[in-house]
């Protein structure tokens, strides 16, 4: 935490924060904001909000340089849910559309930055096309539930009919799925992020915002929204983390950080992931007898290696052979299992060479060989 705000200080320093990588920050901003202590979650959100220019800025220059596009089209499920506006504007033209946003921090958006976002920008709310260029994404959902946070809505509208379907279908806190599809996630294929819709639920029950006087107002007629009398009486519906969240997500998406695995899975919710891959590859039949007795075996294997969503989503392709190995001891579909959580790993996770020859035809890795050792002694002994 003492370091978070450290960094925080330097890039919000007209004079350094362009010396701020986007390799260095970018991958900062999970372990802050999934951290369970109030302290840590606090330091991570002063960053974020002391790096709002410079994750925008980073974002207009994957754009210029072409990329950005292309990995919105590919998976940035960007509009997916809630529709409406778009969110290529969003640092130029309000979160969702409609309007100037309210300046979040001393330091304003360059000539360059502004000029990049408004020739990447699609249509407003009122239709077109959504930021990727599917005309079927534009005007799913009214205009006030793409720009309005989930705290300043009324109580009985503050989650959607499709948010409690979607919470109930895939086992998720409804207040989750809510952020999630306020901040265009997906709950279903990146619960690898879904920490970014955990720690903007948690800045408004915690009152914590951007620094510089921002605080949650409620009106006399019980309506609600975000002001800072700092800058002059600024209010605004859009949540004041919103946009350095937005853009932080979609530079994490191209690089290639988001997936289907979620952190807070326990092994049996591990186990019944890898039984759904492997059932869908027909490598397991659900319904059978046998497939059940593999499917709680699996369970049991993972339980005893404690290998849960934490663990898995700590490690990289070289890293999961030997957790893999080690939970399966042994079991001649271990290959089938080792596959299927590879997977569910990032595709950053995934470039990295395990050393397995099955996967790269390259030799074993040291890890990998000791775990096979230690198997073939107990095997012998036994």
């Amino acid at each position: 935490a003492q370091l978070a705000k450290i960094l925080a200080r330097v890039v919000d320093d007209d004079g350094l924060y362009p010396a701020v990588a986007r390799s260095e920050l970018v991958p900062l901003f999970a372990p802050l904001l999934r951290h369970g202590e109030a302290e840590v979650k606090r330091a991570g959100l002063e960053l974020l909000g002391a790096s709002k220019e410079r994750l925008s800025e980073l974002w207009a220059e994957q754009r210029r340089n072409g990329a950005g596009k292309g990995a919105g089209a590919a998976g940035e499920g960007l509009g997916a849910h809630d529709g409406g506006g778009t969110m290529g504007a969003p640092l130029a033209a309000g979160f969702g559309g409609g309007g100037p946003a309210p300046p979040l921090g001393k330091r304003q958006p360059s000539a360059s930055v502004v000029a990049a976002l408004d020739s990447s920008s699609g249509e407003e709310d009122g239709g077109g096309e959504s930021e990727d260029g599917d005309p079927a994404e534009a005007g799913r959902a009214p205009p006030s539930e793409t720009r309005m946070a989930p705290e300043c809505r009324a109580s009985d509208l503050r989650h959607s009919p499709e948010a409690r379907k979607e919470a109930a279908r895939l086992g998720l806190d409804l207040e989750t799925v809510t952020y999630a599809r306020y901040l265009r996630l997906d709950p279903a294929t990146e619960r690898s992020l879904l920490w970014a819709a955990d720690a903007l639920s948690w800045a408004d029950s915690s009152g914590t915002y951007p620094e510089g006087g921002w605080y949650l107002r409620r009106a006399p007629n019980s309506t609600r929204y975000y002001a800072n009398d700092a800058l002059g009486g600024v209010t605004t519906e859009e949540h004041p983390h919103a946009m350095a969240l937005v853009s932080l997500l979609r530079l994490l998406r191209a690089d290639g950080f988001a997936s289907a695995l979620d952190p807070k899975w326990t092994p049996e919710q591990l186990a019944r992931a890898v039984t759904d891959v492997l059932a869908r590859e027909g490598k397991l039949d659900p319904e059978s007898a046998a497939g059940q007795e593999r499917a709680r075996a699996l369970v049991a294997r993972f339980e005893r290696a404690r290998l849960d969503g934490a663990r898995l989503a700590d490690l990289h392709a070289r890293s999961l052979e030997v957790a893999a190995r080690e939970a399966m001891d042994g079991d001649a579909r271990q290959d089938d299992v080792h596959a299927a959580l590879l997977s569910l790993l990032p595709r950053r996770a995934r470039e990295v060479d395990s050393g397995h020859r099955s996967w790269t035809g390259t030799l074993a890795s040291e890890e990998y060989m000791e775990v096979v050792e230690r198997q073939r002694a107990r095997a012998k002994a036994g």
